[in-house]
C-alpha cells in the first residue's frame, strides 16, 4: 500500500508540473546532508496522501535535542542509549525523544515542531522507522516519515525521508541561534529593491532594471560561473550588497573577539537551487514572482573564537521570493507613459487665420474620403493614417507624450539608449464622435515601446480627437479636392406602396405636426395599412458595423453552374443569398479590399476552389513573398471544374467565349454599359499583368503593382466602352482574377463606405405634408428650421423630387373624393449622432427629398400596439401545418355544434369544448397557455336603399377555374387571411343552405370534404382585446378521426 501511495504522489507531482523549492533549511554540521523537500504551491486539498507529503516536505532541518546533548558527555555515551554493544538497536526506545524537527511557521521563523500542540501538526504523527550509527563521523542517520490515521482504519504515509544528524556539544553554535538569524535575513532580503535614481551616480557599474528585460537579467545571473559573480550581477540592479552588509553590521549579529574587535557572527552566501543546482534565480508559478537562494552559517571568525570546527557547525539554506512586478522592462512600462490631447493651438493654422476665403473641409467630407480609400496592404493603410494624424497638427504626435513615475526621472540619454517610442493608428476604429456640441473625427491607436532589439515590449492605447482641419489642409493641400471629389452617391429608389386599410387624414396630420415620424413610418410600413417599402439599404451601411463573412460560410451559401447562354458568353454568375442588394455586394468587396492583400488572394482562392472554378486538387502555393506573389498565382488556372456540361451546339461552340466576366446574382444585367459590381479586365491592365508574370528577377513588390492598378483603374469611365466584344480580355488565372477585383474597386465612383461612421450614429426619416400650392417651395425655404441644411456636405442626387411611385393596388374614387382623401408626404433622411432617446443631435448628411401619395379613410382605425402584437402572432403561427382529420359523424357534428353555440350572438364566442381534442388546439394551448381562441360571425350590413339603376354586366367568356384543393395527406398551405374582414354587400347565406357560417367556417373552394375554420386570438390577461386578423385551420372529412385523448 505504501508503495502505491508513493507512486500516486509522484504521478501527482509530475501531472501538476509545479515543483518549487520551499523555504528550507539543511544542516551540514549537526545536520548533515538532509535533502531539501520539493514543496508544491498547490492549495490544501482533501487528498490525505497529498497532505502528508506536504507536511513531510515542510520539515526544514533535524537536530539532537539540547537536553540529549547536555546529558551525554560524548557521542559514544549517547550511542550506548540507542544501541546494544553488538550494534543492534535497543528495543523499547522512542527515537522521537532524541531529535527535534524544524519547520517554518506562519511568521517565516524556523522553530521546533510541536506535534502535540501545534494546530497544523495535530492530526499528523512522526514515525522514525530506523537509525544507523556512523562512528567515524560521530553522527546518526535516521529514516523517517509523516503519517496520518484515516477514518476507515487506513493510514496515509509520506515518502520515506533520511537525514544525518551529527553529535556536537557546542551550544554557542546552536541551531536556535542560527535559526533566528536566518529568519531575520529572510525578512530583510525579501525587501530587495532596484536602485533609486540618486544612487546610480555612486557606482558606474549599476544598471537600470526598468530598462532591462527580465529574460536578459535571468540569463546573466544564471550563466554566472560562480556564486560570487552571480551576486555581483544581482548587485548591479538591486541593493543586495548593501542589504547583506547592513544585516551583518547589526549589533545583535556581532560578537567581540579576543582582541576586542566587533566582528560578524554570521555569513550569508548566494547559492544555486539546492536540489537541481541549475539556477541562482528561478521563476515560480506565480506571476512576476522569482526565487533566489541563500546559505546562512556562522562566520569563520565566530567558529574560531569558540574553538569549533566550522565544518561541524550548522548552516541553513533558504529561499527568498521577490516580486518583480513593474521592475523590469515589460508591458508595465505602458503605465509610465500617457498621451495628452491636442490643444486648440496645435490644430490651428495661424498663418491662415485671417483669410476668410481659404477652403475648408468638414468632418463628413474627410471621413467619407478616408472610408473610401483602398490600400494594397493593411500596413500601407496604417502608414497612411499615421501620416495623416501627424499632418493634422502643428506638432508631432509624439511630442504630446508625457512620462510618469520612475522613468520620468531618468536621463534621456539613459532612457532612449534602451528604448524607442513610436505610435500606430488603427484605421478600423477611426470614426465620428459628438463632443462639445460638435462632430469631430476620433483617431484610435497605440503608443508602442520598442527595446534595443526593435521588438515591441509594451503598448498603450490612445485616442486623439480632431475637429479642426486647417493645419491638415495646409500640410496636404491636395486633400480638399480629393475629399470633395469622393461623393457619397445615394440614388434613393421610389417607395413601393401596397395599400390595404388607409387611416384617417387627421391621424397622419397629427403625427407630422407633432414630429412623431417614427410612429408615422411604422404605420406606413405596416402591411395592414399601407405596406410602404422605403429604400434604406445604403443608409444602413453608414451606421451598421460590417464584418467580411468567413469564406467557409460563403462557400456553403454560394452555388454556380454555367447556364447555356452564360457558357456561350463566357460569364460566371454566382448565386448567393448573402448579397441581398447591390449595396451589400459593394460593401463586401470594399471591406474585403481593406484587408491585407495576402488575406484577399487566399480568400478568393478558397472561394473559387469551393465553387469549382479552381481545380479542387490545387494546393495553396508555399513560400509566397512580396515579390513573387502574382507570378505564382498566375500558375493557378481558373476554369470550369464543376463537371457541368451544357452540350453546346456546333454553332454556339464556334462563338463560345473564354471566361471574361465574374458576376454575382445576375448583376451583369443590372445596367447597360455599366457593371459596378462585376469583375472584368480592362485593356489598360494588360501590361501590368504581363509585368507580373514576367517578373523574372522578383524585384518588383506587391505595393508597386497595386499602385499601378489603382492609377490605371481610376481612369476607367463609368460607362465603359471597352465592354464590347472586341475588348474582352479572358480571366484565365488567379492573377487575372485578383487584378480584375482591384480594378473593380479602384474604378468605382459610387463611394464604398466599407466601415460604419461610428458608435451612436443613426439615420432618421423626416416627413412634411405637401400642400398643392406650397409643394414646390416649402422645402427650399432656408428659413424653415426643418429644411435647414447643416454645415456638412449636402450631396445632391440627380433625381426628380416628384418621381413616380409604384403601387400594387390603388383605389379609384371620384375626383373630389380623391382630392380630399389623398395626402402628399415629402420625406427625407438625416444622418448624425443620436442621444439616449434616439434623437439626432446634429445632422452630418441629408438625403434629397422624395414624395409619396397615400389614401386616407375617415372611418379607418389605427390598431393599438397590443392588438398589433396579436396580429403578428397570427401572421407567424404555423396553422397550415396543423390539419384536423374527422370522420363523417364528427365532421358534421362540429359544424352543428358551432351553429348551436354561436346562434344569434354577434360577439366573440368560446368553442374550446368542441376543439380541445384537436391536435391543433393541443399544440396551441401547450406552447401558448397565455393566449386563447374565439370565433365571431362577420357583421352583415343591410344594403342601402336607393334609386334603381341599370347596370350592364359583361359575363366572362371563360369561367374562372376553382383553386386546386390541398391533398388530405399533408397540411395545406392556406391563402393569406385578410387583415380585416370585409363585410359582404349582401346578406350572408345561412348554414343550412350552404354549409358555411360567415367569418367562422367556410367550404374550401370546390371541395365539400374540406372546411376552413377561423379563430381570433386574445390574451387571457386582457380578454377584451382580440386580434383583427384570423388564424385559419383546415378540417378534413376522412374515414377516421385523429384526435388526442
Amino acid at each position: 500500500m505504501n508503495q502505491e501511495h508513493r507512486k500516486a504522489n509522484v504521478a501527482l507531482r509530475k501531472k501538476r508540473l509545479i515543483l518549487t523549492i520551499g523555504s528550507s533549511l539543511v544542516a551540514s554540521g549537526l545536520i548533515i546532508g538532509i535533502p531539501v523537500g520539493l514543496v508544491s504551491n498547490l492549495s490544501v486539498t482533501k487528498d490525505p496522501l497529498f497532505d502528508v507529503q506536504k507536511q513531510a516536505n515542510s520539515i526544514s532541518s533535524i537536530s539532537l535535542k539540547s537536553d540529549v546533548v547536555e546529558n551525554n558527555a560524548d557521542y559514544f555515551s549517547l550511542k550506548s542509549k540507542l544501541f546494544d554493544s553488538d550494534g543492534t538497536k535497543k528495543s523499547g526506545v522512542n527515537l522521537t525523544d532524541f531529535f527535534d524537527f524544524y519547520a517554518q511557521n506562519s511568521n517565516s521563523n524556523f522553530e521546533i515542531v510541536d506535534f502535540q500542540n501545534d494546530f497544523q501538526w495535530q492530526k499528523f504523527k512522526l514515525n522514525i522507522t530506523d537509525i544507523e550509527a556512523l562512528d567515524q563521523e560521530q553522527s546518526f542517520k535516521i529514516y523517517w516519515r509523516v503519517l496520518q490515521n484515516l477514518d476507515d482504519d487506513k493510514v496515509a504515509n509520506s515518502d520515506l525521508h533520511s537525514a544525518t544528524v551529527a553529535y556536537n556539544p557546542v551550544s554557542k553554535l546552536s541551531n536556535s541561534s542560527l535559526s533566528n538569524f536566518t529568519s531575520l535575513a529572510k525578512a530583510e532580503l525579501s525587501k530587495l529593491r532596484p536602485y533609486f535614481i540618486s544612487e546610480f551616480d555612486k557606482s558606474p557599474t549599476r544598471q537600470i532594471a526598468k530598462l532591462t528585460p527580465i529574460s536578459e537579467f535571468l540569463d546573466k545571473v544564471n550563466l554566472a560561473k560562480s556564486a560570487l559573480e552571480a551576486s555581483k550581477i544581482i548587485s548591479q540592479y538591486f541593493n543586495l550588497e548593501s542589504t547583506i552588509t547592513n544585516l551583518l553590521k547589526n549589533k545583535i549579529n556581532k560578537f567581540v573577539d579576543d582582541n576586542n574587535f566587533a566582528k560578524s557572527k554570521y555569513s550569508i552566501e548566494l547559492i544555486q537551487e539546492p536540489v537541481l543546482k541549475n539556477a541562482y534565480l528561478s521563476k515560480t508559478p506565480l506571476k512576476n514572482i522569482y526565487r533566489v537562494y541563500f546559505l546562512a552559517k556562522f562566520s569563520s571568525d565566530f567558529a574560531k573564537h569558540n574553538n569549533q570546527d566550522l565544518k561541524l557547525a550548522p548552516n541553513f539554506n533558504f529561499a527568498v521570493d521577490l516580486d518583480f512586478s513593474d521592475t523590469f522592462l515589460d508591458g508595465s512600462l505602458a503605465n509610465d507613459i500617457e498621451l495628452t490631447p491636442f490643444s486648440d493651438n496645435d490644430l490651428t493654422n495661424f498663418s491662415d487665420i485671417h483669410e476668410q476665403s481659404s477652403e475648408k473641409i468638414t468632418s463628413w467630407e474627410l471621413l467619407n474620403y478616408l472610408k473610401n480609400q483602398v490600400f494594397p496592404s493593411y500596413k500601407e493603410k496604417q502608414t497612411f493614417y499615421k501620416n495623416l494624424l501627424n499632418q493634422v497638427s502643428n506638432v508631432p504626435l509624439l511630442s504630446k507624450i508625457k512620462l510618469k513615475n520612475y522613468i520620468s526621472r531618468l536621463k534621456n540619454s539613459d532612457l532612449f539608449s534602451k528604448i524607442k517610442i513610436d505610435f500606430s493608428v488603427d484605421p478600423e476604429k477611426t470614426q465620428f464622435v459628438y463632443q462639445n456640441n460638435k462632430i469631430i473625427i476620433q483617431f484610435h491607436g497605440n503608443i508602442e515601446i520598442y527595446n534595443d532589439k526593435n521588438e515591441i515590449i509594451a503598448q498603450k492605447p490612445f485616442v486623439q480627437n480632431v475637429g479642426n482641419y486647417s493645419v491638415l489642409v495646409k500640410n496636404m493641400p491636395d486633400l480638399i479636392s480629393k475629399a470633395k471629389a469622393t461623393n457619397f452617391e445615394f440614388k434613393q429608389k421610389d417607395a413601393q406602396i401596397s395599400e390595404q386599410n388607409p387611416v384617417p387624414k387627421e391621424e397622419i396630420e397629427k403625427l407630422v405636426n407633432s414630429g412623431d415620424f417614427g410612429k408615422l413610418k411604422n404605420i406606413l410600413e405596416n402591411p395592414h395599412y399601407y405596406g410602404v417599402k422605403f429604400d434604406e439599404e445604403k443608409l444602413k451601411l453608414l451606421v451598421e458595423k460590417y464584418d467580411v463573412i468567413p469564406v467557409d460560410q460563403l462557400i456553403e451559401r454560394s452555388r454556380w453552374t454555367f447556364t447555356y447562354p452564360e457558357e456561350v458568353a463566357g460569364i460566371v454568375n454566382v448565386l448567393s443569398p448573402v448579397f441581398q442588394s447591390g449595396e451589400e455586394m459593394l460593401r463586401f468587396y470594399s471591406a474585403l479590399a481593406q484587408k491585407d492583400i495576402n488575406f484577399v488572394v487566399k480568400y478568393f482562392f478558397d472561394w473559387l476552389k469551393g465553387l469549382k472554378l479552381i481545380d479542387p486538387a490545387q494546393t495553396w502555393p508555399e513560400n509566397l513573398d512580396n515579390t513573387n506573389l502574382f507570378k505564382e498565382l498566375a500558375k493557378i488556372k481558373i476554369e470550369n471544374k464543376s463537371g457541368w456540361n451544357n452540350f453546346l451546339q456546333e454553332k454556339d461552340r464556334k462563338i463560345q467565349k473564354d471566361i471574361w466576366l465574374f458576376s454575382i446574382n445576375n448583376n451583369y444585367w443590372a445596367e447597360k454599359g455599366r457593371m459596378p459590381y462585376s469583375f472584368y479586365l480592362h485593356p489598360r491592365l494588360k501590361n501590368i499583368i504581363d509585368l507580373m508574370v514576367q517578373n523574372e528577377q522578383n524585384t518588383i513588390g506587391v505595393d508597386y503593382y497595386i499602385s499601378q492598378i489603382r492609377s490605371e483603374s481610376s481612369k476607367i469611365q463609368e460607362i465603359d466602352p471597352t465592354l464590347g466584344d472586341q475588348y474582352r480580355s479572358p480571366i484565365k488565372t488567379l492573377t487575372d482574377f485578383i487584378v480584375a477585383f482591384y480594378q473593380n474597386i479602384y474604378s468605382n465612383k459610387t463611394g464604398l463606405l466599407s466601415e460604419s461612421l461610428g458608435n451612436n450614429f443613426d439615420y432618421k426619416i423626416n416627413f412634411e405634408i405637401v400642400h398643392p400650392k406650397a409643394a414646390t417651395t416649402q422645402f427650399e425655404d432656408e428659413s424653415s428650421p426643418r429644411s435647414t441644411i447643416s454645415g456638412f456636405n449636402f450631396v445632391h442626387v440627380n433625381q426628380p423630387v416628384n418621381a413616380p411611385q409604384t403601387r400594387d393596388s390603388e383605389p379609384q374614387p371620384t375626383k373630389e373624393a380623391q382630392q380630399e382623401s389623398k395626402v402628399n408626404l415629402k420625406y427625407w433622411y438625416e444622418v448624425g449622432p443620436v442621444d439616449q432617446n434616439g434623437k439626432i443631435i446634429s445632422v452630418i448628411f441629408k438625403t434629397q427629398p422624395k414624395e409619396i401619395t397615400i389614401s386616407t379613410n375617415k372611418d379607418g382605425v389605427i390598431i393599438p400596439e397590443s392588438i398589433e402584437k396579436l396580429n403578428n402572432f397570427v401572421d407567424n403561427f404555423p396553422s397550415a401545418t396543423l390539419p384536423t382529420y374527422l370522420d363523417n359523424n364528427d365532421f358534421n357534428d362540429l359544424w352543428t355544434n358551432i351553429n348551436r353555440l354561436v346562434g344569434d350572438k354577434e360577439d366573440y364566442v368560446d368553442i374550446t369544448e368542441l376543439i380541445k381534442k384537436f391536435p391543433m388546439y393541443s399544440y396551441f394551448s401547450l406552447h401558448y397557455p397565455e393566449l386563447g381562441l374565439a370565433v365571431k360571425k362577420d357583421v352583415v350590413k343591410k344594403p342601402v336603399e336607393s334609386e334603381p339603376t341599370e347596370v350592364t354586366v359583361q359575363a366572362p367568356a371563360v369561367p374562372a377555374p376553382a383553386p386546386t384543393p390541398p391533398a388530405p395527406a399533408s397540411a395545406p398551405a392556406p391563402a393569406p387571411a385578410p387583415a380585416e374582414p370585409s363585410p359582404p354587400a349582401e346578406p350572408a347565406p345561412t348554414p343550412k343552405s350552404t354549409g358555411e357560417l360567415a367569418g367562422i367556417y367556410e367550404n374550401y373552394p370546390g371541395i365539400d370534404t374540406i372546411k376552413v375554420l377561423h379563430f381570433y386570438v386574445y390574451n387571457k390577461k386582457n380578454p377584451n382585446e382580440f386580434s383583427t386578423k384570423k388564424m385559419k385551420f383546415f378540417v378534413y372529412q376522412t374515414d377516421k378521426s385523429l384526435l388526442n385523448s
